[in-house]
């Protein structure tokens, strides 16, 4: 496709910033969000990409590769898809086991 390894990581992360950001603020305006809790990971947050970010440009320099991006965001992919296919059919045969399968849900927890 023709676009650098930084820049579409950076497209990506800037693409994560507003949606979480904009969850978050629709989160906090309904009351969902503990705030003392938000701000202790948000500072987490921060403290981990800063790290994450000064050891994957320092493995850059050292490898003198820039894949080392693609690989990285390759691999979280794979994670989360992994981890997904396995939540979901855990949920799946949980349902099946119980015979709830064909049960309908609430979409708010508190009815």
């Amino acid at each position: 496709m023709g676009v650098l390894p930084d820049v579409a990581a950076a497209t990506s992360a800037t693409m994560i910033l507003f949606t979480s950001a904009s969850a978050s603020l629709v989160y906090l305006s309904f009351g969902g969000i503990a705030v003392d809790y938000s701000l202790a990971l948000l500072a987490l947050g921060f403290v981990v990409t800063l790290v994450g970010q000064g050891s994957t440009y320092w493995l850059m320099g050292k490898l003198q590769r820039r894949s080392v991006v693609i690989i990285a965001m390759s691999s979280l992919m794979l994670i989360a898809t992994v981890t997904m296919y396995y939540e979901s059919t855990a949920t799946f045969m949980d349902a099946l086991h119980e015979h709830t399968l064909s049960e309908r849900g609430h979409i708010c927890t508190q009815q």
